[in-house]
């Protein structure tokens, strides 16, 4: 028991308390002194509650235990654990310095001094998080920012409370929350599975640690509302504006970072603390080399770097085996995705210290050494919080079918498949851009980015066909759902209706999405629309944009209720307007997007488009509120962040544009991403690298007509006029468009 001598001085065991420094729901911390060994040191008194809270206190026994194994600068120590009457004590170091709470006081950090701390923080993670440990609260309270550090140091942080005290301080935006009898963490260091109760692991800290750097870079705290529902609604809904929006004078790639670390689906975060710090250093400099490091790094050197740094892992892992100051029965593992589920590209550098390059090194190989270990079965049990599903061109068996009919039914088949998928929450179609990317489903789902695919085969005699659907897991094709259905390749319509029927059936799991209009349309004006989207896609020659204003048009008469027809009236008349600057074009993409929003106003199509024409008039602030709108609805939509960039670009922000582009391109490398990247490229000057990202562009999709124009455009300015007259007479064959065929008579000049 903790008692009182005579001369008032209060002892636990052999240590003297001091003074109080705080406390909070689960305990009091003290200042103190150890007699036997002269040193300062913080005493936590752990609250007891008597029998009902054994459990939990032999669970902070236990990770008190295994915290005092772990031996980093960035980690505040743990020295003893002692038990009394009026409570258990928890030993630890005194740190001389102040809260990263008490600094922000003043307003944010200067960029530099918030990026070496982020080292600081990551490294301490990256140590923990190879030993099985998840923080669960890191926040700027449980963050103490040394008054003396490291010789060369600006920083020099450490976290505090590994899965121990949640809090110090009660209040609003820190409560508790509680589910079943376990405390969680605090409500704003909270990630999305931790607010639905989910199970948590290491990419939990990396959304806590995102949030603690929005806050620490721009004073602002990212999901903090009135209330606590709010909060937690915006923590699992809502992203907030990039830091560089609110404060440009931080570095592009930090920001863009920040936002991957605040990713809701958490497959979507980067894999673990160790790659996020050697994807800092090998961008950030120390002081006198970090303006050159804030520019975007050539790919080809980019990757060079990646092979030697993984030449350096394997070094690293022989040398693990060896190590011993970590026993494997201490790594309690935690959840987390396959390595195949991570969509950000990160770059592996070493760091310039050998010591401390090696001891990154080897807790970065022991992080993913666990992390493999438990990936596969853990997400075995449960769904991801977003599914990608990619849907390749119907597959086709036919004998005796009048070829028009067929084709329009195997029309039918691919729409109603993107169209059923996006009436389910969190599930995000992926379509191949090409008819020649239709091949083998698990190399389809490695090139798409896709968790899943969904295949469909028409196997017809004459007018009567058979529809196989199948859904297969995209990581080994097996087969995961199947269904066969009878259909009459004369009605497409009615293929439609019945495959969005049955397409219900192959994802139980999955939620409904409220605001996703009914297939209102009269059969006939579905033929004819089906009809119009392959001349329009196809660029058939004679056949003009007004060709297909009137006609869709027309149809909107008869099937007013039909969204695809004012969908893509809109999506012409702006594709259009880019080329002419003809204001009418404009008014009318207007016109055509109120009508869908009569329609469907939440449709995330709707939202698509009405951005693109937002953005094409200029109207800035109602695009990123449109934009925000579709945030909300698919946050994990890749399609938001090209357009995000798109809207950057055209405020000016060219470098925040592109580190949004390429952002986009790492989670979902396909031709139409790569093709966006290398247009921005090339309209800002980058001739070569708008020429690596279309060449990837046409690696997936040969036959992407977009990327093959625009690769013939780059070659006729800027590089080869021979290439780019073959490019044209590819482009010519195809559709012989007046643009094409002047360039082409100009590449032959």
């Amino acid at each position: 028991m903790a008692h009182s001598l005579q001369d008032g001085v209060r002892l636990v065991g052999p240590y003297r308390l001091e003074h109080l420094l705080g406390k909070g729901g689960m305990g009091e911390v003290y200042a103190g002194f150890d007699e036997r060994l002269d040193r300062r040191v913080a005493l936590k008194r752990v609250w007891s509650e008597g029998e009902s809270d054994d459990r939990a206190r032999r669970r902070l026994q236990r990770e008190a235990r295994a915290l005092a194994k772990l031996h980093h600068q960035a980690i505040v120590q743990v020295f003893d654990w002692v038990e009394t009457d009026d409570g258990d004590w928890i030993v630890m170091e005194l740190v001389e310095g102040t809260s990263l709470r008490h600094q922000l006081r003043n307003g944010p950090l200067d960029p530099d001094r918030a990026i070496a701390l982020a080292c600081d923080v990551l490294a301490g993670l990256a140590v923990a998080h190879a030993a099985g440990l998840v923080h669960r609260d890191l926040k700027a309270d449980n963050v103490v920012v040394a008054t003396t550090s490291s010789p060369g140091r600006e920083v020099q942080a450490k976290i505090l409370d590994f899965g121990l005290a949640k809090r110090f301080d009660a209040g609003l935006d820190e409560t508790q929350l509680s589910l079943g009898d376990s405390l969680i963490g605090t409500l704003t260091a909270m990630s999305p599975e931790q607010c639905r109760g989910q199970d948590i692991g290491p990419r939990s800290d990396l959304f806590a640690l995102g949030s603690m750097l929005y806050e620490t870079t721009t004073g602002t705290s990212p999901f903090r509302a009135d209330s606590h529902a709010a909060t937690i609604h915006r923590i699992c809904t809502w992203n907030p504006p990039s830091v560089r929006s609110l404060n440009p004078t931080v570095p592009a790639f930090f920001s863009s970072l920040i936002e991957r670390l605040m990713e809701k689906d958490l497959r979507r975060r980067p894999q673990n603390a160790a790659l996020v710090l050697a994807e800092i250093e090998s961008t950030w400099r120390q002081p006198g080399d970090r303006a050159a490091s804030r520019e975007s790094s050539d790919p080809t050197e980019q990757h060079a770097r990646n092979q030697a740094a993984a030449a350096t892992l394997d070094a690293a892992a022989s040398a693990l085996e060896e190590d011993s100051t970590t026993s494997g029965s201490d790594l309690l593992a935690h959840p987390a995705a396959p390595d195949g589920a991570n969509r950000s590209a990160l770059d592996i550098t070493p760091a310039s210290s050998p010591a401390s390059r090696y001891e990154r090194v080897r807790w970065a190989v022991a992080s993913l050494v666990i992390m493999a270990f438990v990936a596969i079965a853990a997400l075995q049990f449960r769904p991801p919080e977003t599914l990608y599903v990619a849907v390749p061109s119907t597959a086709t068996t036919t004998a005796e079918v009048a070829e028009n009919n067929f084709e329009l039914a195997t029309q039918a088949v691919g729409t109603a498949l993107v169209q059923g998928l996006l009436t389910f929450r969190h599930v995000v179609a992926v379509v191949p851009e090409d008819d020649g990317d239709a091949q083998d489903p698990v190399a389809l789902a490695r090139t798409l980015v896709a968790d899943e695919v969904l295949t469909s085969n028409l196997e017809c005699v004459a007018r009567q066909c058979r529809l196989v659907l199948r859904r297969l897991n995209g990581a080994d094709g097996r087969l995961l759902w199947t269904t066969g259905f009878s259909v009459d390749a004369s009605r497409p319509l009615e293929i439609s209706l019945a495959t969005l029927e049955h397409l219900r059936g192959a994802y139980p799991e999955a939620e409904l999405r409220p605001g996703i209009p009914d297939l209102e349309v009269r059969a006939e004006d579905y033929e004819a629309f089906l009809r119009l989207e392959t001349r329009f896609n196809n660029r058939d020659e004679g056949f003009s944009t007004d060709d297909l204003i009137g006609e869709l048009e027309r149809l909107e008469g008869s099937s007013p209720r039909y969204l695809d027809l004012p969908l893509l009236t809109a999506s012409a008349l702006t594709r259009r307007f880019a080329e002419t600057r003809d204001p009418s074009d404009l008014r009318r993409a207007r016109d055509a997007i109120a009508r869908a929003q009569a329609i469907a106003p939440e449709d995330p199509r709707t939202l698509i488009q009405q951005v693109r024409v937002l953005g094409a008039a200029g109207e800035m602030e109602k695009a990123e509120q449109a934009l925000e709108r579709l945030r909300r609805l698919e946050p994990g939509n890749t399609q938001r962040l090209q357009l995000h960039a798109r809207l950057l670009e055209r405020q000016g922000h060219v470098e925040e544009a592109l580190a949004t582009m390429r952002q986009a391109v790492e989670k979902v490398p396909s031709a139409a991403v790569y093709y966006n990247l290398g247009n921005m490229l090339f309209r800002h000057g980058d001739v070569e690298g708008a020429r690596r990202a279309l060449q990837s562009s046409l690696e997936i999709a040969p036959r992407y007509y977009n990327g093959l124009s625009l690769l013939a455009q780059l070659e006729l300015v800027n590089g080869d006029p021979e290439r780019a007259a073959g490019y044209y007479e590819e482009l010519v064959s195809r559709s012989p468009a007046t643009a094409e065929l002047s360039n082409a008579g100009t590449a032959y000049l």
